[in-house]
């Protein structure tokens, strides 16, 4: 019998048709003929802003990041836990995309809670609400921003979360030092 490697074993564990997928992408995926995927992507259809995200906005791409938000479900609401969001609170979502992580959130904030997602793409905001609608989430809202723009209007929240999101940013300390204030 020949033994795996470390990278071997990963890769087994880390397929998007492994278990934890199939478990965790169904809690966000129970109607039938749901989809996950933005509804308005095309070639010639939107612009991509400045600073694009490099993965870009396909329908391939939302799907990824729905698998790879379900693949990180555990962890993620693990360290969520950890930092404190319960019951209650007002969250803000950077980067929120299709809102995978925005669910997560909502989830554990409750009806008294809420979740402000915000992200720079339309479409990506567009099927977050849908979804949101389709999964019967009604304290939780979708708004298009970039980061750097966003104007909170007066709201206050309790948390400020983003999963990956800093990574495709130029300057994320200073994205963070914006949003200090919203505290």
């Amino acid at each position: 019998m020949a033994l795996q490697t470390s990278t071997q074993k990963w890769r087994s564990h880390a397929s998007p048709m492994s278990a934890g997928f199939a478990r965790s992408g169904a809690r966000y995926n129970r109607k039938p003929g749901y989809s996950v995927a933005p509804r308005s992507f095309s070639r010639n259809g939107m612009t991509p802003p400045s600073n694009s995200y490099p993965l870009g906005y396909t329908e391939n791409e939302a799907r990824r990041l729905t698998a790879q938000a379900a693949f990180f479900e555990d962890l993620t609401e693990d360290v969520f836990r950890r930092a404190g969001i319960g019951l209650g609170m007002h969250v803000l979502d950077l980067g929120c995309g299709v809102g995978d992580i925005s669910f997560l959130a909502a989830g554990m904030v409750g009806a008294a809670g809420t979740v402000l997602g915000i992200d720079r793409n339309a479409s990506s905001i567009e099927t977050a609400r849908h979804r949101a609608m389709g999964l019967g989430l009604s304290n939780m809202q979708f708004e298009v921003s970039e980061l750097d723009t966003f104007a909170d209007n007066g709201r206050r929240f309790d948390a400020l979360i983003g999963r990956l999101v800093l990574l495709y940013l130029p300057d994320p300390a200073a994205t963070l030092r914006r949003f200090r204030n919203t505290f």
